[in-house]
């Protein structure tokens, strides 16, 4: 352990910036893996909660002053959403007694507003989505760029091993070891911020999809709940 310390501190100064470099991405990525996390965990303990009032097939104005005390829910920001989004279109129209006229409104009935409900809650659908894919650029970034960055450490460290061949004239491992430890740090260091965002990164896009399925259903819900069915 000794040794590779003495190693860190005697590497060239491209090798130094490449080691600087992954050491702030990683940091960077390991604050996006443990908020993103925290995010995915406080979304299933409230959609939890909130989904247990959704079953007893309440009207959606009820839904929507309960959806407030569920900040983190998909499904509850759903509910939020697609009422903003009926106030913002209607301009001036007021209906605060229901959530939406166009949630109530029947099949065959003259529509109530110039939104149509499929395309609120769709939309409401998307934004929840794009919400939950925030910040995994980053992730995927640092998937992308550590491998090339420690391969660029690489490259120079062995660069380096054969200047000091031509220099001693000697291939001896003191004259080339310096140079390709640089080289396997350099990779080693890549790989080990790269992997740990890769994993995270095919976690979260899963656990996206899955929400994403669920958002489905739950719209579907909203279209029974609009024609007045039950929720199965």
């Amino acid at each position: 352990m000794r040794e590779m310390f003495g190693l860190l501190l005697n590497v060239g100064f491209v090798a130094t910036g490449v080691l600087i470099v992954l050491a702030i991405i990683s940091v960077i990525s390991w604050a996006v893996i443990i908020e993103k996390w925290r995010f995915f965990r406080k979304m299933k303990k409230e959609t939890g909660q909130f989904m247990q009032f959704f079953q007893m097939n309440s009207t959606l104005d009820e839904l929507l002053g309960f959806s407030r005390e569920f900040p983190n829910s998909p499904m509850a920001r759903m509910i939020r959403r697609i009422y903003h989004s009926s106030v913002k279109w209607r301009d001036n129209e007021s209906n605060r007694d229901e959530l939406l006229n166009l949630v109530d409104q029947q099949p065959g009935e003259p529509k109530k507003s110039q939104v149509p409900f499929t395309s609120v809650v769709d939309g409401a659908h998307a934004g929840e989505i794009s919400r939950m894919e925030e910040r995994l650029i980053i992730l995927s970034t640092t998937v992308s760029v550590s491998p090339f960055l420690g391969l660029l450490g690489t490259v120079w460290g062995i660069m380096s091993a054969f200047i000091s061949i031509g220099i001693t004239g000697s291939a001896s491992l003191a004259s080339v070891g310096p140079g390709i430890a640089e080289a396997l740090i350099t990779t080693a260091a890549g790989l080990a911020v790269a992997i740990p965002a890769l994993i995270a990164y095919n976690f979260f896009v899963d656990s996206i999809r899955r929400w994403d399925e669920k958002l489905d259903d739950f719209s579907a819900d909203l279209y029974h709940i609009r024609q007045g069915e039950k929720v199965k």
